[in-house]
């Protein structure tokens, strides 16, 4: 018997793309950074492996729908650390889900 299938060429790569204007280049690359990716960036565009970011156009180009939603949530948590460090707020992970955090506000 001949199993049948369907044949694609190794130099096939499915991506998503998302529209989103106005993120940071700064905290995304440490978002995808804090993610385990090696990013470049030339200009307003970041790299890392076969997925991009274009601040110009809003283009965010990636793999799977997954992993725009994972580059999302650090990008989320990482704006939200800024925010912290610019206001003196301590920033604390919720040890039972990491999506949760608490800003503390130091009082002198």
């Amino acid at each position: 018997a001949q199993e049948k299938g369907l044949t694609v060429p190794c130099d096939t790569i499915k991506t998503v793309t998302c529209n989103v204007k106005a993120m940071r280049l700064d905290v995304l690359k440490t978002a995808l950074e804090a993610l385990g990716h090696y990013v470049c960036q030339s200009g307003s565009t970041l790299t890392w492996g076969r997925e991009s970011y274009n601040r110009e156009t809003g283009e965010l180009r990636v793999t799977s729908q997954a992993n725009a939603q994972k580059i999302m949530q650090s990008y989320g948590k990482q704006g939200v650390k800024e925010i912290a460090k610019k206001f003196g707020c301590q920033y604390i992970q919720n040890q039972s889900n990491s999506n949760k955090f608490t800003l503390l506000k130091r009082s002198f």
